[in-house]
Protein backbone atom coordinates (compact mmCIF):
# COMPACT_ATOMS: atom_id res chain seq x y z
CA UNK A 1 0.00 0.00 0.00
CA UNK A 2 1.41 3.58 -0.80
CA UNK A 3 1.04 6.23 2.02
CA UNK A 4 -1.10 8.64 0.25
CA UNK A 5 -1.54 12.51 0.90
CA UNK A 6 -4.42 14.70 1.01
CA UNK A 7 -3.67 18.33 -0.02
CA UNK A 8 -5.34 21.49 -0.72
CA UNK A 9 -3.28 24.54 -2.52
CA UNK A 10 -4.65 28.03 -2.68
CA UNK A 11 -3.04 30.83 -4.68
CA UNK A 12 -3.59 34.44 -3.73
CA UNK A 13 -3.20 37.45 -6.04
CA UNK A 14 -4.68 39.43 -8.71
CA UNK A 15 -7.05 37.91 -10.88
CA UNK A 16 -4.36 38.31 -14.24
CA UNK A 17 -1.56 36.55 -12.55
CA UNK A 18 -3.62 33.95 -11.25
CA UNK A 19 -5.67 33.25 -14.58
CA UNK A 20 -1.77 33.02 -16.02
CA UNK A 21 -0.65 30.47 -13.62
CA UNK A 22 -4.06 28.02 -13.90
CA UNK A 23 -3.34 28.55 -17.73
CA UNK A 24 0.34 27.13 -16.84
CA UNK A 25 -0.63 24.39 -14.49
CA UNK A 26 -3.05 22.87 -17.03
CA UNK A 27 -1.42 23.24 -20.28
CA UNK A 28 -1.94 20.06 -22.44
CA UNK A 29 0.83 17.07 -21.97
CA UNK A 30 0.81 13.58 -23.82
CA UNK A 31 3.64 12.17 -21.63
CA UNK A 32 1.30 12.38 -18.31
CA UNK A 33 -0.90 9.91 -17.00
CA UNK A 34 -3.34 12.59 -16.89
CA UNK A 35 -6.06 14.44 -18.84
CA UNK A 36 -7.07 17.72 -19.31
CA UNK A 37 -6.09 18.53 -15.33
CA UNK A 38 -6.04 21.51 -14.46
CA UNK A 39 -3.22 20.82 -12.13
CA UNK A 40 -0.07 18.45 -13.10
CA UNK A 41 3.38 18.85 -11.14
CA UNK A 42 5.06 18.15 -14.74
CA UNK A 43 3.54 21.31 -15.84
CA UNK A 44 5.51 23.07 -13.15
CA UNK A 45 9.22 21.55 -14.18
CA UNK A 46 9.67 18.28 -16.37
CA UNK A 47 13.07 16.34 -17.53
CA UNK A 48 14.89 17.94 -20.02
CA UNK A 49 14.45 14.79 -22.01
CA UNK A 50 12.06 12.76 -20.82
CA UNK A 51 13.64 9.77 -22.66
CA UNK A 52 17.04 10.17 -22.00
CA UNK A 53 18.59 7.19 -19.52
CA UNK A 54 17.90 9.44 -16.64
CA UNK A 55 14.01 8.85 -16.94
CA UNK A 56 14.19 5.41 -18.51
CA UNK A 57 13.49 3.18 -15.82
CA UNK A 58 10.44 2.91 -12.97
CA UNK A 59 13.32 3.71 -10.37
CA UNK A 60 15.00 6.61 -12.19
CA UNK A 61 11.70 8.24 -12.30
CA UNK A 62 10.96 7.67 -9.04
CA UNK A 63 14.04 9.16 -8.00
CA UNK A 64 14.00 12.03 -10.22
CA UNK A 65 10.17 12.70 -8.99
CA UNK A 66 11.35 12.74 -5.60
CA UNK A 67 14.22 15.55 -6.04
CA UNK A 68 12.07 17.85 -8.14
CA UNK A 69 8.56 17.33 -6.81
CA UNK A 70 9.20 16.07 -3.53
CA UNK A 71 7.22 13.39 -4.14
CA UNK A 72 6.95 9.89 -6.18
CA UNK A 73 4.49 10.39 -8.76
CA UNK A 74 2.33 12.45 -10.37
CA UNK A 75 -0.57 14.21 -8.16
CA UNK A 76 -4.25 12.50 -8.83
CA UNK A 77 -7.76 13.34 -7.55
CA UNK A 78 -7.36 16.61 -8.98
CA UNK A 79 -10.45 19.02 -8.24
CA UNK A 80 -10.89 22.52 -8.33
CA UNK A 81 -13.04 25.54 -7.81
CA UNK A 82 -14.42 26.86 -10.98
CA UNK A 83 -13.24 30.34 -11.61
CA UNK A 84 -10.79 32.40 -9.69
CA UNK A 85 -12.75 34.49 -7.36
CA UNK A 86 -12.09 37.22 -5.38
CA UNK A 87 -8.55 37.13 -5.83
CA UNK A 88 -7.79 33.49 -4.74
CA UNK A 89 -8.16 29.66 -6.64
CA UNK A 90 -8.07 26.63 -4.85
CA UNK A 91 -7.20 23.08 -6.16
CA UNK A 92 -7.09 19.81 -4.12
CA UNK A 93 -5.14 16.35 -5.32
CA UNK A 94 -3.42 13.67 -3.82
CA UNK A 95 -0.04 12.88 -3.95
CA UNK A 96 2.33 9.59 -3.02
CA UNK A 97 4.04 9.21 0.35
CA UNK A 98 4.81 12.85 0.44
CA UNK A 99 3.40 16.43 -0.07
CA UNK A 100 5.11 17.98 -3.04
CA UNK A 101 7.40 20.68 -1.58
CA UNK A 102 10.00 20.90 -3.65
CA UNK A 103 7.67 21.65 -6.76
CA UNK A 104 5.06 24.06 -5.02
CA UNK A 105 8.69 26.28 -4.09
CA UNK A 106 9.60 25.94 -7.73
CA UNK A 107 6.44 27.03 -8.83
CA UNK A 108 6.18 30.39 -6.24
CA UNK A 109 9.55 31.04 -7.62
CA UNK A 110 8.01 31.77 -10.95
CA UNK A 111 5.23 33.26 -9.65
CA UNK A 112 6.42 36.25 -7.35
CA UNK A 113 3.65 38.17 -6.79
CA UNK A 114 1.32 35.36 -5.76
CA UNK A 115 1.32 33.80 -2.37
CA UNK A 116 0.30 30.06 -1.86
CA UNK A 117 -0.60 28.53 0.65
CA UNK A 118 -0.58 24.56 1.20
CA UNK A 119 -2.13 22.75 3.82
CA UNK A 120 -1.89 18.90 3.84
CA UNK A 121 -3.31 15.27 5.87
CA UNK A 122 -2.84 11.64 6.06
CA UNK A 123 -5.17 9.63 4.54
CA UNK A 124 -5.57 6.93 6.71
CA UNK A 125 -5.50 9.83 9.52
CA UNK A 126 -7.16 12.73 8.64
CA UNK A 127 -6.39 15.11 12.40
CA UNK A 128 -2.55 14.85 11.33
CA UNK A 129 -0.83 17.03 8.83
CA UNK A 130 0.64 20.51 8.40
CA UNK A 131 0.86 23.70 6.82
CA UNK A 132 3.07 25.97 4.69
CA UNK A 133 3.38 29.20 3.06
CA UNK A 134 5.04 29.66 -0.12
CA UNK A 135 6.47 32.92 -1.62
CA UNK A 136 9.13 33.87 -3.52
CA UNK A 137 10.35 30.81 -4.02
CA UNK A 138 10.36 30.12 -0.51
CA UNK A 139 8.98 27.27 1.38
CA UNK A 140 7.71 28.57 4.94
CA UNK A 141 6.45 25.53 6.96
CA UNK A 142 4.19 25.93 9.98
CA UNK A 143 4.09 23.97 12.98
CA UNK A 144 2.22 20.19 12.12
CA UNK A 145 -0.80 19.56 13.56
CA UNK A 146 -1.81 16.01 15.08
CA UNK A 147 0.43 13.13 15.61
CA UNK A 148 1.85 11.58 11.52
CA UNK A 149 1.88 7.86 10.95
CA UNK A 150 5.39 6.47 12.11
CA UNK A 151 7.51 4.00 9.61
CA UNK A 152 7.47 2.13 13.24
CA UNK A 153 3.18 1.84 12.60
CA UNK A 154 2.92 1.58 8.81
CA UNK A 155 5.20 -1.71 8.42
CA UNK A 156 3.30 -3.12 11.74
CA UNK A 157 0.51 -3.19 9.58
CA UNK A 158 2.34 -5.52 7.06
CA UNK A 159 2.90 -3.15 4.44
CA UNK A 160 6.84 -2.34 3.23
CA UNK A 161 7.70 1.28 3.54
CA UNK A 162 9.18 2.96 1.00
CA UNK A 163 12.59 3.11 2.28
CA UNK A 164 12.85 -0.30 2.59
CA UNK A 165 12.70 -0.32 -1.13
CA UNK A 166 15.86 1.20 -2.08
CA UNK A 167 14.49 4.39 -2.02
CA UNK A 168 16.33 5.55 1.23
CA UNK A 169 17.61 8.59 -0.44
CA UNK A 170 17.15 11.34 2.43
CA UNK A 171 17.16 10.90 6.26
CA UNK A 172 13.15 10.81 7.81
CA UNK A 173 11.61 9.69 4.20
CA UNK A 174 9.07 9.48 3.63
CA UNK A 175 8.38 9.04 7.46
CA UNK A 176 10.78 10.82 10.39
CA UNK A 177 11.83 7.89 12.19
CA UNK A 178 13.04 6.16 8.57
CA UNK A 179 16.13 4.86 9.24
CA UNK A 180 18.96 6.98 7.87
CA UNK A 181 20.69 5.96 4.35
CA UNK A 182 23.85 3.72 4.68
CA UNK A 183 27.22 6.02 4.72
CA UNK A 184 30.03 5.02 2.32
CA UNK A 185 33.07 4.11 4.05
CA UNK A 186 34.52 7.03 1.24
CA UNK A 187 31.79 9.48 2.97
CA UNK A 188 32.44 8.93 6.49
CA UNK A 189 36.52 9.22 5.84
CA UNK A 190 35.88 12.88 4.21
CA UNK A 191 33.51 13.68 7.02
CA UNK A 192 35.97 13.02 9.83
CA UNK A 193 38.51 14.75 7.60
CA UNK A 194 36.28 17.70 7.66
CA UNK A 195 35.62 17.46 10.84
CA UNK A 196 39.38 17.77 11.73
CA UNK A 197 39.43 20.25 9.61
CA UNK A 198 37.30 22.48 11.80
CA UNK A 199 39.10 21.21 14.94
CA UNK A 200 42.41 22.41 13.91
CA UNK A 201 40.82 25.63 12.66
CA UNK A 202 39.67 26.29 15.92
CA UNK A 203 43.05 26.62 17.36
CA UNK A 204 44.75 29.07 14.67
Amino acid sequence: MIHMIKNTFTAYGSGEDLHRLTRKLREPDSLSRTENSPFLLWNIVKPSNPNSMGYSTETKKLLWNLKNWGTTAEVSDVARSETVVYGQWTVTFVSEWRPPYEALARLSGIYKNLIFKHTWSESQNATAGGESIYEKGLHIPRKPFGVSQSHRSFEKGGERCLCNQGYNWHPQFPFFDCPSPPVSTKDALRGIELAERVVNADFL
